[in-house]
């Protein structure tokens, strides 16, 4: 990987990105899948499947979309 500046220096970039706008952006991409052990309310974990199999969604799936929702910007 090279960065901006490597790149702005390289002729063949240049050349090719005439026209082109560069810009950077920070993405958050996803890790490796690892198994966990929780323990719910067996009600909750009902409304849970019942709201995954609603949208078509694991439960895992469901809980990691929710707990993404609810960390939202907060950086740990």
């Amino acid at each position: 990987m090279r960065s901006l500046e490597l790149l702005k220096d390289d002729p063949a970039f240049r050349e090719d990105n005439v026209d082109a706008l560069i810009g950077v952006v920070d993405v958050d991409l996803p890790g490796k899948a690892v198994r966990v052990n929780i323990s719910l309310e067996e009600n909750l974990l009902k409304r849970i499947d019942r709201a995954a199999a609603m949208t078509g969604e694991s439960r895992s799936g469901f809980l990691a979309q929710a707990a993404k929702a609810r960390l939202g910007g907060v950086a740990v």
